[in-house]
């Protein structure tokens, strides 16, 4: 799996990433750091979670630059 190259040369260009983990979370232990990814995110019911949930992280820099409501 090349994410983490494939982030590497995004920030290489100052470009965030938003990582889809809705096919690997179930599957294997996922690691957000080590990826280094931005943002990663999926549906709770992928890791039979209620219908409706799911999960955003972001790196605590980006998340500080959007806006509050």
């Amino acid at each position: 799996n090349p994410a983490k190259e494939m982030i590497a040369t995004a920030h290489a260009h100052g470009v965030p990433v938003l990582i889809d983990g809705a096919q690997s979370v179930p599957h294997m232990k996922v690691d957000v750091q080590d990826l280094d990814a931005d943002f990663f995110a999926f549906s709770g019911h992928k890791i039979y979670g209620p219908t409706g949930v799911g999960v955003l992280y972001g790196k605590e820099e980006w998340l500080d630059k959007l806006p509050r409501y």
